[in-house]
């Protein structure tokens, strides 16, 4: 998870990670001695996690290395992200939608490719199909994106990024910033909004043309996670997250690289919470590895 980020972000400051050698025939694994970090106490301890990889030019290139021989999951097709008429739905020509776990949209008779919208499902912790990751909406798929939170009865959603971040534009605003505003087929009414030092708490009424049901959401906008980078500190993530479970289960998320980040996190604490002993306060996090669950 954050190991994944911390190499994306050094790939182009650290000379040794850019002239590792082609082959990995001699390379021999190594591996770091586990760290015990009390859970009441990472705030303070977070920068051990770091000092074993900070400190061996050796660890971050087998960890290069271990990143770069994950197979990219060619055996897995998007051909309906491919689609002529669906690309202009896509943001990013390289972020796709696998066809397997696609979320598929309730289809429109008449309207040629109705029922895509780039999103997939995500496995919880034994909880299938727990998540729903899509991308930050454009301005023309705003109406598939409430479309869809109706349709799944999300009763959260999670942004993990700013609108705009260095002067380019990350997630086109999808909310109304007052009143009531329509998308497509489902009207979105402001009801309140909470803004905090590291993030912002929206709580919006759906209505959708043709139904007499109306449906409170919520949404987290987390304001402080760098485009490029992880913060500088976990306890604002932590207290987002915290502040999030709190509330209805969340069932979207969107931007890329904080993404899985906030997944792993959200179902390695629901795994210590069950697997934990009643008195225990502490987390095995481990630096050498990163296990799903």
């Amino acid at each position: 998870m954050s190991i994944y980020v911390m190499i994306r972000r050094r790939t182009g400051e650290a000379s040794y990670l850019t002239s590792a050698p082609q082959s990995t025939d001699n390379m021999v694994m190594i591996y770091s001695t586990p760290l015990f970090i009390s859970v009441t106490s990472l705030h303070y301890r977070a920068h051990a996690l770091h000092y074993p990889l900070n400190m061996s030019p050796r660890i971050c290139v087998c960890l290069l290395f271990s990143f770069q021989s994950i197979d990219p999951s060619q055996q897995f097709t998007w051909e309906h992200s491919n689609l002529e008429v669906n690309k202009p739905k896509n943001r990013y020509a390289n972020v796709i939608a696998y066809d397997h776990t696609r979320v598929i949209l309730a289809p429109i008779d008449g309207i040629l490719g109705n029922d895509y919208i780039n999103a997939n499902y995500i496995d919880g912790y034994r909880k299938q199909n727990a998540y729903i990751a899509t991308q930050g909406p454009l301005a023309e798929t705003f109406g598939d994106f409430w479309r869809m939170v109706w349709e799944q009865r999300t009763a959260s959603v999670v942004m993990m990024t700013r609108l705009e971040e260095k002067s380019r534009i990350k997630c086109d605003q999808y909310w109304p910033n007052r009143g009531t505003e329509t998308y497509g087929m489902v009207q979105v009414t402001l009801l309140d909004t909470m803004e905090l030092a590291t993030f912002c708490v929206r709580t919006f009424s759906l209505h959708k043309s043709g139904s007499s049901e109306r449906r409170e959401v919520r949404q987290f906008q987390f304001t402080a996670w760098p485009d490029h980078g992880v913060p500088e500190y976990p306890t604002p993530f932590l207290n987002f997250l915290r502040r999030v479970k709190a509330c209805n289960p969340p069932g979207c998320w969107t931007h890329l690289r904080s993404l899985q980040c906030w997944c792993r996190s959200h179902r390695l604490l629901y795994r210590h919470r069950r697997h934990a002993g009643a008195h225990s306060t502490r987390a095995h996090l481990w630096t050498s590895t990163v296990t799903s669950p």
